[in-house]
């Protein structure tokens, strides 16, 4: 019998005692869905008989299978893909399921993926989707350049942005839509309202899955919420990791993701929650850091390297700790070498450190914002961009590195208004993203913009202000215990 060659993943997607509530379920229970798939080709002839399981295709370290459908949140589990079979519980009955597979490299990119549609599953019973084809995404290369030959004008506002393993930009927006430019075109990669996005702060990427800041009730101040929400590769909800209120938090300062998609955040809170961490399945909420640690009390920024140390930064220093929160030294301190305010920080392929430096003035108009580089030990590398330059203003909102090694930073006060982009030695490439084509145009007048600046100036002296008195409390109880 002639070999062959494609490897088959068993898979099965096991019932669970969960209700589902839509108006299109079978019950309020769930049932179980047994499915084979294919890797890069056409489906088997009597595959039962024929079928030979081989291993993966070379590349593939990672499947993941995504259930979906309307009524339901999408259900979504990642294997081994050596194990050649998994076990996803809770798949709520009905008439509309979606099953996606998925073969992930060890960057997270996907680069095997197949889907079958209308699978119908009844509450304590097995449906066979029979099989499953995944073939080869299309483009893997990577990309050179996501900004397209002519600037890009957005009808919304850049707020934060990230890139994907393969080089393409993602920006999260003022609309809570998020944009991509994969260097050829401009989509809407997921649109506002999925989810419950409304208005996205910061976008960060890890593993094949997007980890979105997203405010709710944006208009309503006193009932503004922060939270944290999990999209995976094709932009397709998976679920709420945290929001303010599970740490006792007003707000969220920054977010950064390690390796492995675990989440780090730095909320504004007046509780003893400094840094905290979850798991990409939304379980282990812990407290990694907690006030005064490390010299820590009011985190503005957070970046993770590529061995998991993870960077917070103050309006007094920047503190260096291992992924597990463990405290390894105040690498960069106020006062030295031009440094003040750590408002941003990113971190580059080869670990250097960059801090986007706030230099506070008596106001907004006499406040200016450079980027300093600093390598992982807190060794002085230089002034990477000076305040300023193409336009910067002295309150950008995100910065971070492509897969090349430039510098992005999302800034809307200054003449820059979109994202601005410098070289691996910091000098000025390219505007490649303007914002407000159209969309609220009254912001771009001078008198909102400068009170916009503002209300920067004055948060960032309110945290400066906080950061002073807990750490003058903190040395005034250590002194009275010695």
């Amino acid at each position: 019998m002639k070999k062959i060659l494609m490897s088959i993943f068993l898979i099965m997607l096991v019932m669970a005692a969960v209700g589902c509530g839509s108006s299109n379920s079978l019950s309020g229970d769930t049932g179980s869905i047994i499915a084979q798939l294919e890797w890069g080709g056409t489906a088997i002839a009597n595959a039962d008989s024929e079928k030979e399981i081989a291993a993966a295709p070379a590349g593939v370290v990672t499947v993941r299978i995504i259930v979906n459908g309307s009524g339901m949140s999408a259900i979504q589990k990642d294997f081994d893909a050596s194990v050649g079979k998994g076990i996803i519980d809770g798949v709520p009955a009905g008439s509309d399921r979606t099953l996606t597979a998925q073969g992930l490299d060890s960057k997270g990119s996907v680069i095997y993926q197949g889907t079958k549609a209308n699978i119908t599953v009844v509450a304590g019973q097995t449906t066979d989707a029979g099989i499953i084809i995944l073939s080869p995404v299309s483009d893997t290369t990577p990309v050179e350049d996501p900004f397209l030959s002519a600037t890009t004008t957005l009808n919304d506002i850049a707020l934060g942005l990230t890139f994907d393993s393969l080089g393409n930009l993602y920006i999260a927006t003022v609309s809570g839509n998020i944009i991509k430019l994969d260097g050829k075109n401009v989509s809407t990669f997921i649109t506002k309202g999925v989810g419950g996005l409304a208005y996205d702060r910061h976008i960060r990427f890890s593993q094949g899955d997007f980890y979105i800041q997203n405010v709710l009730n944006v208009g309503t101040s006193s009932e503004q919420i922060d939270e944290v929400l999990l999209f995976n590769s094709t932009g397709t909800y998976i679920r709420k990791l945290l929001d303010e209120k599970d740490i006792g938090a007003y707000f969220f300062e920054d977010i950064t993701v390690n390796a492995q998609g675990q989440l780090y955040v730095a909320p504004f809170t007046t509780s003893n929650n400094v840094v905290v961490r979850i798991d990409s399945n939304g379980q282990n909420l812990s407290t990694i850091i907690q006030s005064g640690g490390g010299g820590v009390f009011v985190p503005v920024s957070l970046a993770i390297d590529s061995n998991g140390n993870l960077y917070v930064g103050t309006p007094s220093g920047v503190s260096k700790f291992d992924g597990n929160g463990k405290f390894l030294g105040e690498i960069v301190q106020s006062g030295m070498n031009g440094f003040q305010y750590a408002a941003n920080l990113s971190v580059d392929h080869n670990n250097n450190l960059y801090i986007g430096n706030i230099i506070l003035g008596t106001d907004a108009n006499s406040t200016r914002w450079n980027v300093l580089r600093f390598g992982s030990n807190g060794t002085f590398l230089g002034e990477f961009i000076k305040a300023g330059t193409a336009g910067l203003s002295a309150f950008p909102e995100d910065m971070g590195f492509d897969i090349q090694g430039r510098l992005y930073i999302a800034d809307f006060l200054g003449a820059v208004n979109g994202i601005v982009r410098f070289d691996q030695s910091g000098n000025f490439d390219r505007i490649g993203v303007k914002n407000f084509g159209g969309y609220s145009s009254s912001l771009m007048k001078s008198s909102v913009k400068s009170k916009q600046q503002d209300e920067k100036y004055r948060h960032y002296r309110e945290i400066e202000l906080k950061n002073k008195a807990l750490t003058e409390e903190f040395a005034q109880r250590t002194q009275s215990v010695e």
